[in-house]
């Protein structure tokens, strides 16, 4: 009963945000589209979180959460799937997608839908349209098909669909699969069933003779799927006959075989969206099997220019400190300037407000001078960057001057993740770049780490003698991927898995200001010698960081990834972003590479730290 009752008041709050919705922009579409504000839920609370246009809205009951976190809805238009015609709704991304104690409930809202073709308002009510879950480079699955009719606080009518969950994804609203093959097969003239009905009560009476839409667990069968696929690549007569038998139909299609894909996935031309602020010139298909990639040559080049217009949409970034006459083409948000944020412990992420620090942008630290040459270093596996089991992960220092030798430190952390160098036996050397890898065994216990490079790392003499005065060893953060992370962020982005022989880059856009870490965001990242298949980044939830197709840019974090790329040696990465400098906004550099100070390994992971030396 306390159940019922927590649902009554976070439907009746979700009527009134509609209500409010439509006031202040006549209906859900009329809304700004892009990301949501992020909204904290307690463990010990309701609460409601919103998407920004307030067509979608998820209530969470108290106990959702175990700790204090932070949820957001992030909106991709409709128009980014142009290949999906069962698509009539935009995409909406929950972030972070995450496993919850307790069912939360997804509620959409179908007013004012487009329908791509199909007369929507008198198919309400039918189940001609579904929830779905939208997974790049999965099946979209069904969700839901339970319409309702819901008041708001001005006594308009909605119809929305819910959802009853504990794991949060991507959400939209398909024509259902099940209707548009009854909707296929009472159009034909050899269709007999029910001749006195009327075209939509045919089409309801053809769903239930099928067992469908409600039948989820039906429909989301690899049974109901290969139907749906035959009886759009075939005739009419087929499509309600032998696409339904157990055998389906025998022979090559002589239907619709040119027509939209209708597998079910959503592959390249699907989550490739067709808007300015997406790149679009990738030529591999998210969802490629390793084979398909071996038949198919990859175009690992970087588009050089020295005008936008060579570009094709996308930005020329150009630079001295990248190269004296050309450019490269990168995808940096045309509407919005670069922010910093700092992450407070207690408040989460604040605005700083201030330029970004830029000169350590391709800049050397000073070398020499006073100081000591040798220092103590601990090793420690940075506190939100969350490892299932901390212990025996093999930690080893190269210098860059000696990375094809042994390494002149090794040590194993503990149970609490750290390492410390002794200063007696192994010391560190200041004043000289050196290379952090982090691996463990695939057959030791808490299973592999893939071997993660962390790049770009510098103590100066200065600092050396400031740690040696206090006593206190030199700290440094590292972030070792799982091999069960590695391929899930390959799956987040639409990747079914790195390939073997292949690499993946991640990093964090911060700019150079030294007394507290300031991250980047509507920063994008690009490489000089290679592009990634796909470059992604992450939302501002630092709980289990995922990244996300709906990330156009860096967000609060400044997190990114690459994935995947073939091992470079060297390799360049710069970032950028669109900075206003007085009425007037320019592209301008957040952060490149030193030559030699980065490079990606086969199977391995490599963190670019943008010249960041500790």
């Amino acid at each position: 009963m306390r159940l019922e009752r927590i649902w009554r008041k976070a439907l009746f709050l979700a009527a009134t945000l509609v209500a409010l919705t439509g006031c202040l922009y006549g209906s859900p579409d009329d809304a700004p589209g892009g990301d949501g504000d992020s909204t904290l839920v307690n463990p010990d609370q309701e609460g409601v979180v919103v998407s920004e246009d307030g067509r979608v809205f998820v209530q969470f009951p108290a106990g959702a959460v175990d700790r204090p976190t932070e949820f957001s809805i992030t909106r991709i238009p409709q128009s980014a799937f142009p290949d999906e015609p069962r698509l009539v709704s935009d995409v909406y991304q929950m972030e972070p997608t995450r496993e919850l104690a307790q069912t939360v409930r997804v509620t959409m809202d179908l007013f004012g839908l487009d329908g791509r073709g199909h007369d929507l308002p008198p198919i309400y009510g039918t189940g001609g349209l579904a929830v779905v879950e939208i997974v790049p480079g999965q099946p979209a699955r069904y969700l839901a098909t339970d319409e309702r009719d819901m008041k708001a606080q001005d006594n308009a009518l909605h119809r929305v669909l819910m959802h009853n969950t504990s794991q949060l994804t991507g959400y939209g609203v398909f024509v259902h699969d099940c209707y548009l093959l009854c909707e296929k097969a009472v159009g034909c003239p050899g269709y007999s069933e029910n001749p006195n009905m009327a075209p939509k009560e045919r089409i309801i009476a053809c769903m239930d003779n099928l067992g469908c839409p409600d039948d989820l667990e039906k429909v989301n069968g690899d049974e109901m799927r290969a139907a749906f696929a035959c009886a759009k690549a075939r005739s009419c007569d087929d499509a309600y006959t032998c696409c339904l038998e157990s055998k389906h139909c025998e022979g090559e299609p002589d239907g619709d075989e040119d027509g939209p894909d209708t597998d079910g996935d959503i592959d390249e031309a699907d989550q490739e969206p067709d808007i300015d602020d997406v790149e679009t010139d990738g030529d591999v298909d998210n969802d490629t099997d390793i084979d398909e990639i071996d038949d198919t040559p990859i175009d690992w080049s970087v588009k050089l220019c020295q005008t936008d217009e060579e570009c094709g949409g996308q930005t020329c970034v150009f630079d001295l400190r990248l190269d004296n006459s050309t450019g490269y083409c990168a995808q940096v948000p045309k509407d919005e300037t670069v922010e910093l944020f700092r992450r407070d412990p207690l408040s989460g992420w604040l605005s700083v407000e201030a330029e970004p620090e830029l000169t350590c942008v391709n800049q050397e630290p000073v070398h020499g001078g006073e100081g000591d040459t040798s220092y103590q270093l601990k090793v420690s596996i940075d506190d939100w960057w969350k490892v299932d089991d901390p212990t025996g992960i093999r930690v080893q220092l190269y210098y860059e001057f000696d990375l094809e030798g042994r390494p002149a430190l090794e040590a194993t952390t503990g149970e609490d993740g750290t390492i410390l160098f002794d200063f007696a036996t192994d010391p560190a050397f200041a004043d000289e770049w050196f290379v952090l890898k982090s691996d463990r065994r695939a057959d030791a216990p808490g299973g592999r780490v893939m071997p993660t490079w962390e790049w770009g790392l510098h103590i100066s003499r200065a600092r050396a003698a400031q740690a040696n005065d206090l006593g206190a060893p030199v700290e440094i953060k590292i972030h070792p991927v799982e091999e069960d992370r590695y391929q899930e962020f390959a799956n987040a982005l639409g990747i079914a898995g790195v390939p073997a022989g292949y690499g993946m880059a991640l990093g964090q856009i911060a700019d150079c200001y030294l007394d507290e870490r300031r991250t980047i965001a509507r920063a994008v990242v690009g490489f000089k010698e290679v592009r990634p298949v796909v470059t992604g980044y992450f939302s501002a939830q630092l709980d289990l960081p995922t990244p996300s197709l709906a990330q156009l840019s860096s967000n609060k974090n400044g997190l990114f990834i690459g994935v995947y790329m073939p091992p470079q040696e060297p390799l360049t990465a710069f970032a950028a972003a669109r900075v206003l400098d007085g009425d007037v906004t320019r592209v301008d550099l957040m952060g490149v590479t030193l030559p030699g100070h980065l490079r990606l390994d086969a199977d391995s992971v490599s963190i670019v730290r943008f010249n960041r030396y500790e």
